[in-house]
């Protein structure tokens, strides 16, 4: 699969020794389990949409495209009945959206520097739920 680094409009110019750096895992996980593993990072960044997740990737891990991040899918029946937006990707059973049905989201660890940062894309979005459109009115 080709990197992403081919959709950035030029290198970026980071500075000495805290260009990010992917740090996969060395056993990928189960998609259900949890992110205790991630306590005590130095930061998360988290986004909503895909052409977010796939600027995140170009930047932090462009050797792992979202298609190779992990899915994170922990206690996700606890959030099938919240989720009620007709145009969810999360209730979308289309096979070109298998990845984010009923998906809580997908993440992908790196460095900066000599921070550990984690990229998380979310599977929801406030949007998408009963509560946010009660509280909206």
């Amino acid at each position: 699969m080709k990197s992403s680094t081919g959709r950035l409009p030029g290198p970026v110019p980071w500075p000495q020794g805290h260009a990010p750096t992917a740090a996969p895992l060395s056993q990928p996980p189960a998609e259900t389990g949890d992110l205790g593993r991630f306590r005590g990072y130095d930061a998360a960044v988290v986004t909503w949409t895909a052409a977010e997740a796939a600027a995140l990737a170009a930047l932090f891990t462009p050797e792992f495209l979202p298609s190779r991040w992990y899915e994170y899918r922990h206690n996700v029946a606890d959030y099938i009945p919240l989720v009620t937006g007709a145009r969810a990707p999360f209730k979308d059973p289309a096979p070109d959206m298998a990845r984010y049905y009923h998906s809580l989201g997908l993440y992908f660890p790196c460095t900066v520097g000599g921070a550990r940062v984690l990229l998380f894309k979310s599977g929801l979005h406030l949007a998408m739920t009963a509560r946010q459109r009660r509280c909206a009115g």
